[in-house]
C-alpha cells in the first residue's frame, strides 16, 4: 500500500514539474533540477518544495543541478537555504547519494563554494563542475571539479 502511494505521489510530482519546468523525474533515482535565477521567494520556495518533495519518495536518490539559466542568486537566499540543508541533513534515513552541479558563471562557482565551505556543509557529497560555455557542444570543455564532503 505504501508503495503504490509513494508512486502516485511521484507521478503528481512528475506532474507539477513539467508545470514548472524545473524538475525531472524521467531518469529516477536520477532527478535533474533545472534552476533559474533565484531572486524572489516563489521561486526560491519552488526549489525548497521539490527538493523536499524528493524525500517523500522514501528511496535513495542522487540529483543533477543544471544552472545554465542562472545568472543572479540574492544572498538572502544562500543563506536560507543554507539553513533548509541543515534541516534536511537532521532528516533520517537520508535519501540523497550525491549531488553534481554544472556551473558556468564565475559568480555562480563562487556562491556554490561560499556555501559548501563556510555556510553549510553539503548532505551527500557534491560534485562541482565548471564548464567553460552553456552551449552543449564539442568545443565545451571541463574548466575545474571541486568535490565537496559533509
Amino acid at each position: 500500500m505504501t508503495e503504490l502511494v509513494n508512486n502516485n505521489n511521484m507521478e503528481k510530482d512528475k506532474d507539477r514539474s513539467k508545470e514548472i519546468k524545473m524538475i525531472d523525474y524521467s531518469d529516477f533515482p536520477l532527478i535533474r533540477m533545472n534552476l533559474p535565477d533565484i531572486t524572489n521567494d516563489t521561486v526560491y520556495n519552488e526549489i525548497v518544495d521539490g527538493m523536499e518533495g524528493f524525500y517523500d519518495h522514501k528511496k535513495n536518490f542522487q540529483l543533477e543541478i543544471e544552472t545554465k539559466n542562472v545568472k543572479e542568486i540574492h544572498m538572502r537566499y544562500m543563506y536560507r537555504f543554507a539553513k533548509f540543508l541543515h534541516k534536511l541533513r537532521k532528516k533520517t534515513p537520508q535519501y540523497l547519494q550525491h549531488t553534481t552541479i554544472n556551473i558556468y558563471e564565475n559568480l555562480i562557482y563562487n556562491l556554490m563554494y561560499t556555501l559548501f565551505t563556510f555556510l553549510s556543509k553539503p548532505i551527500a557529497p557534491v560534485k562541482l563542475i565548471f564548464w567553460t560555455s552553456r552551449e552543449d557542444n564539442s568545443e565545451r570543455k571541463i574548466t575545474k571539479i571541486q568535490n565537496f564532503y559533509p
